[in-house]
């Protein structure tokens, strides 16, 4: 397969053969308006007819290449999509035991329902922006909320906070 830029330098030999040929062609026009001689005019045709051959096949090593190239994203995402449901699977059988394990602790620590959903949510990933927009609240109000959670668990961040369930994972 050819990398980016080479596909790029095709193109623009292709481009410039097609210049080429146009080129070629207006000369040729000129040269039999202008009644230059049979073996002139003929020396232009066969060097336009080489160019046009030239062009053609350019364009289709540049098109094998390119359906070459789809081919294989299409395998490399058909993989990824394969490798992201085995994930996907292998979580499912453990999630309702890391869902427990966390209402555990979460309940040890003596968290409210809303604090837990944000503390889920924190888990997840989310902002205290996009937690906010999820629960239809205000990021002020999450921000608190999260330092409750925080001031529980005896932890300092969101970052610890991940750092706490999944540091035995690994």
């Amino acid at each position: 397969m050819w990398s980016d830029t080479e596909k790029r330098n095709q193109l623009l030999v292709a481009a410039l053969m097609f210049l080429i040929i146009i080129v070629i062609i207006v000369d040729v026009r000129s040269d039999v308006m202008a009644g230059s001689p049979l073996s002139h005019v003929a020396g232009e045709l066969v060097v336009m007819t080489l160019s046009v051959v030239l062009l053609v096949m350019i364009s289709f090593q540049t098109f094998r290449s390119m359906k070459q190239s789809l081919r294989h994203s299409e395998r490399s995402l058909l993989a990824a999509k394969e490798e992201a449901e085995m994930w996907k699977s292998q979580v499912q059988a453990i999630k309702p035991s890391l869902s427990e394990a966390l209402d555990k602790q979460f309940r040890a620590w003596s968290l409210t329902p809303s604090e837990e959903e944000i503390a889920r949510l924190i888990l997840k990933g989310l902002s205290n922006k996009e937690i906010a927009e999820v629960r239809n609240s205000t990021e002020q109000t999450v921000k608190q909320q999260a330092n409750s959670i925080y001031k529980k668990s005896s932890l300092t961040s969101r970052t610890q906070l991940a750092a706490y369930f999944l540091e035995d994972l690994f």
